[in-house]
């Protein structure tokens, strides 16, 4: 399982993940969402930090489930997002894209699968 660590600053308290190609960026950050620092939108996820800082982020591609092992995490938000450009961007949401870093498909599959936040 190839992971993929890199440092982000968390700028508006949240870190983003989501297809290159896709030029939005509307996150819906409703209630459930608030309480869940995880927020969905189409080819986008962004998950919410306590605070506006650079963070250590980790992103795991899998082809299978990981184990439902959470003793270690003091919180787990799941979801799948598609990768239809085949490259994936993460950064905070005041960082430039075309800076940002990237995971292309050559090193992934094309969907990534799975959120921990430890």
């Amino acid at each position: 399982m190839p992971a993929y660590q890199f440092h982000i600053f968390a700028d508006d308290f949240q870190i983003n993940l989501k297809d290159e190609r896709f030029a939005r960026d509307i996150i819906d950050w409703n209630n459930k969402a608030i309480e869940n620092l995880f927020a969905v939108g189409e080819r986008m996820m962004t998950m919410g930090t306590a605070r506006n800082m650079t963070l250590p982020v980790t992103v795991e591609v899998r082809d299978d489930t990981p184990p439902d092992d959470f003793e270690n995490w003091d919180q787990v938000n799941e979801d799948s997002i598609e990768i239809p450009s085949d490259c994936l961007i993460i950064r905070g949401c005041t960082d430039a894209s075309d800076t940002a870093p990237k995971i292309l498909k050559r090193r992934m599959k094309r969907q990534l699968d799975g959120s921990l936040i430890q």
